[in-house]
């Protein structure tokens, strides 16, 4: 990713990180990180990439309230960080730490089994 890319991306991801934070009062959302944004070559779409606490089920609520807010964070947006164009936001849940978490898992319960061999 560009330079200007990547400065693109970090600048939406924190304002976005601040709006959900202190413009959102929706208790349904939960609690919610926004961990990254990517941006497309042409800055008219952003997918903003979020983990939050709890079983699937509240992390696909949480994604729903979020892609429904997703207008609004949009038009907050537009005070926050200067651009020519506003993109389109799109939320994701952010895997990766749902991974780390499975791996972490895997290989406990590995380490557990050779102990209990010797």
């Amino acid at each position: 990713m560009p330079y200007r890319e990547k400065k693109v991306a970090e600048a939406i991801k924190h304002a976005v990180a601040e709006i959900i934070l202190e413009e959102l009062g929706d208790p349904k959302l939960g609690f919610i990180t926004v961990t990254a944004a990517i941006i497309s070559n042409d800055y008219k779409k952003a997918t903003i990439y979020f983990s939050s606490i709890g079983d699937e089920n509240q992390q696909a609520e949480s994604l729903k309230h979020l892609n429904r807010a997703a207008g609004f964070i949009r038009s907050r947006l537009k005070d926050k960080v200067v651009l020519r164009y506003i993109p389109e936001i799109v939320f994701e849940i952010d895997i990766l730490l749902q991974e780390e978490q499975r791996i972490g898992k895997v290989i406990d319960e590995l380490k557990k089994k050779q102990t209990t061999e010797k």
